[in-house]
């Protein structure tokens, strides 16, 4: 009986590491998965503060200027509330596909500071 040659066997190794390699950067084409919504998760609660600073969202200033400053005012802190919480419900539910397939919870937008898949992160805040 004879054994693998060396050639043989580096050929088998060459495959097997390349669909590794395939397997571990390949997911599912119509979702995104655990670890983008960790990221997401993660995102979501650092940047939560500045929803302060963010002026999107905000209506056309009213003629009353202290009602349209404590609409703001409380506009803007609701949402830091809200990408808080959905922060830490991704963060803590990141293992499980919920809502299905890993779809982000808050969309408006996903990420405070843009993300770009492709490429990584695209700061424009």
């Amino acid at each position: 009986m004879s054994g693998i040659r060396s050639g043989q066997m580096r050929r088998i190794l060459a495959v097997l590491v390349s669909v590794v390699i395939f397997t571990m950067f390949a997911g599912p084409a119509y979702s995104g998965n655990a670890v983008i919504k960790l990221i997401r998760g993660t995102s979501n609660a650092a940047t939560c503060p500045l929803e302060l600073f963010n002026a999107r969202g905000d209506k056309p200033q009213a003629k009353n200027d202290m009602k349209a400053l404590i609409y703001k005012l409380s506009n803007r802190i609701m949402r830091i509330g809200k990408r808080a919480l959905v922060g830490v419900y991704e963060v803590a539910t990141f293992l499980f596909p919920i809502p299905a397939h890993y779809e982000p919870v808050m969309d408006d937008p996903e990420f405070f500071i843009g993300v770009n898949r492709s490429c990584g992160l695209d700061i424009n805040i």
